[in-house]
């Protein structure tokens, strides 16, 4: 048949070494959005630190609002562009999709 896309969200807990995520069916500012809610959830008495790419939808309008709504509890740490190198989560992609091979 028609193949199926999904998307994951993931962040990677240092302390813990676990991997929180969600999927989605497209990646844009609302299911980002929907992300980082979920984070929050799961991490109810934490102050969590975001360390993030330049992707469109970190950047619109209505995850720059979101980021500010929950900045009590949110510090973000934007990585230089084109740098994936630098984020830790990239290296979990990359075992993750040759698992998936």
């Amino acid at each position: 048949g028609t193949p199926q896309h999904r998307h994951v969200f993931g962040a990677y807990n240092w302390h813990s070494a676990h991997v929180s995520y969600t999927t989605a069916h497209r990646k844009n500012s609302d299911t980002f959005i929907a992300f980082l809610e979920h984070l929050l959830d799961e991490y109810p008495r934490q102050h969590l630190i975001l360390v993030m790419d330049n992707a469109s939808y970190h950047h619109s309008k209505t995850t720059r609002a979101a980021l500010s709504l929950y900045e009590d509890r949110l510090l973000v740490i934007w990585l230089p562009k084109y740098s994936p190198f630098l984020n830790p989560i990239e290296r979990f992609w990359l075992h993750f999709k040759q698992l998936a091979v």
